[in-house]
């Protein structure tokens, strides 16, 4: 049964792997990016609305800089969170249940015809 598992899994997910390669150089290029433009961006609203007395016709309540600031956190994430393959956890998962549900029955009948001896 473990055979037939990790055979499936190679079979499966194997090819996928070969994009591993080209994701984590992405994910590498994406992080630099968007860490020199949060870097930017934060030091402008440090300057414009924590170290400075902030813009006298706009208020912070309600200002668009704020809304910025968390799409670009938010936008940040997604690419920290990026991984290195184009399959995760669930999808091993879903395979190995998908794999293995089918010969449960075959396994519980070995096993009761050998208690019964």
């Amino acid at each position: 049964m473990i055979v037939v598992l990790v055979v499936m899994l190679v079979l499966f997910l194997g090819p996928l792997l070969i994009f591993t390669p080209a994701m984590a150089q992405t994910r590498r290029d994406a992080l630099r990016s968007y860490g020199s433009l949060v870097t930017r961006y934060n030091t402008s609203f440090q300057e414009k609305w924590i170290d400075g007395p902030g813009p006298q016709d706009e208020q912070l309540l309600g200002s668009s800089d704020i809304q910025s600031l968390a799409d670009l956190s938010s936008s940040g994430r997604l690419v920290a969170d990026m991984g290195l393959t184009p399959f995760g956890r669930r999808a091993v998962l879903l395979l190995t249940l998908a794999t293995v549900l089918p010969g449960l029955p075959l396994l519980l009948l070995v096993y009761e015809t050998s208690s019964m001896r």
